[in-house]
C-alpha cells in the first residue's frame, strides 16, 4: 500500500518519515505540507518508545556477546555504542515502513 500527500499525492517515502524529527512533524518532500498519521499520537509515541528500548536491549545483548566470545579485552563502550546506533536506525526504519504499510496520512491540522 503506498501512502501519498493528501494535498499533491507525491507518495511519502521512508526517507521522509526518518528526516522528521518527531513521528507527528513529517513533511512533503515535494510541497512540504505537513502530514499526520491517522492514528492516535499516544500509540504512535508509545510505539516509537518501545523501538527504541529494543533496539537498546538488543544492541546490550550484542555486546554482552561480543565481550564474551569474541573480543575479551574490548571496551564495553566502544562496542555498545556503535550497536545502539545500528539497532535504532533499523528500528526507526522498521517502524517507518510499519506505518506506511498500515497506516493512511492526512493533512495536519494546525
Amino acid at each position: 500500500m503506498n501512502t501519498h500527500c493528501p494535498k499533491c499525492q507525491t507518495p511519502i517515502k521512508v526517507t521522509d518519515l526518518m528526516q522528521a524529527g518527531l513521528p507527528n512533524m513529517i513533511k512533503c518532500s515535494k510541497c512540504k505540507t505537513r502530514i499526520q498519521f491517522n492514528i492516535s499520537n499516544a500509540l504512535l509515541y508509545s510505539v516509537a518508545i518501545l523501538a527504541i528500548v529494543v533496539a537498546i536491549l538488543a544492541s546490550l545483548g550484542i555486546t554482552f556477546f561480543i565481550q564474551q566470545h569474541v573480543f575479551v579485552d574490548v571496551q564495553r563502550l566502544l562496542v555498545w555504542m556503535p550497536t545502539a546506533f545500528i539497532f535504532t536506525i533499523i528500528a526507526e526504519y522498521l517502524m517507518a515502513k510499519w506505518l506506511l504499510i498500515t497506516k493512511g496520512v492526512s493533512q495536519h491540522s494546525s
